[in-house]
């Protein structure tokens, strides 16, 4: 499982207002489901391709969509393991960071807040 998908099913899996086009493969994570069509999701401008499993494939699962249209997930340092995501706060990141990561934690860290990418 990739880590936008274990933050999302660790944060409950939540909705999100964009109605699903059709049924397939997601474009970003490989996994199956109703999809969003990608342009309703990212714009034009987009640049982070080079991480999806299907570049040119049709759209976005929910897990995905929720990864790319939740502003709060750009606001701060979070830490994700299967089962449990928390948000960091810059000593508690410093703590993390101090030693080694343990194979099933990963640590997310935005450039600088509010930015899209992270």
């Amino acid at each position: 499982m990739d880590v936008a998908t274990c933050a999302w099913e660790a944060v409950g899996s939540p909705a999100h207002s964009l109605p699903t086009s059709q049924d397939g493969r997601c474009a970003r994570c490989a996994r199956d489901g109703g999809l969003v069509r990608t342009r309703k999701v990212v714009s034009a401008n987009f640049t982070g391709w080079e991480g999806w499993a299907d570049p040119s494939g049709f759209g976005l699962c929910r897990a995905c969509v929720w990864l790319y249209r939740t502003a709060w997930l750009r606001a701060g340092p979070m830490l994700v393991r299967p089962g449990h995501a928390k948000a960091l706060s810059l000593p508690e990141l410093g703590q993390v960071l101090n030693r080694p990561l343990p194979t099933d934690l990963a640590v997310i860290v935005p450039l600088r807040a509010a930015r899209k990418n992270v």
